[in-house]
């Protein structure tokens, strides 16, 4: 397995990656791009892939931000950039055999190389018992809960 920064060639088969994210309902609240929107989502990324024999077996997207207010919440002040991770998925048949560590790791060593101090996330799935444990087996810290009711009509 081959751990490499995405290139534009890469993002149609990222796309079908996306899609099949959506597909498998992990995400509740993945919705998932149409194509052009995908690109440009990527193009405003910083994407990380897992390759093995040449296609992409897992991906982790990136961005970087600067703090627009201060932020009690994440310990980040006005003007500090940070980073915050977006998207990590693994094909089904790969899970459970390091993908997600080796992409998490090689990111959170390229945001130390880059000076970053902090990293943030946001995740859903079905299964955030486990999701929880993965992040915080990597130093991730729960800061809070979100939830969200959606009314029946």
């Amino acid at each position: 397995m081959k751990i490499s920064k995405a290139v534009p060639e890469d993002y149609e088969e990222l796309h079908i990656l996306e899609q099949e994210w959506v597909k498998e309902g992990i995400s509740p609240l993945m919705t998932g791009y149409n194509k052009k929107d995908f690109v440009k989502e990527m193009k405003n990324s910083t994407v990380f892939l897992a390759k093995k024999n040449n296609k992409i077996i897992g991906y982790l997207t990136c961005k970087i931000r600067t703090a627009k207010e201060d932020n009690s919440v994440h310990s980040i002040k006005k003007g500090t950039k940070y980073a915050d991770i977006d998207s990590l998925y693994v094909k089904k048949n790969y899970r459970n055999k390091k993908v997600g560590t080796a992409l998490l790791k090689h990111c959170l060593k390229e945001l130390e190389k880059a000076g970053y101090e902090r990293t943030i996330l946001s995740a859903d799935s079905k299964e955030m018992d486990k999701l929880i444990k993965f992040y915080e087996k990597h130093g991730f810290k729960v800061l809070f809960t979100r939830m969200m009711l959606v009314n029946k009509k």
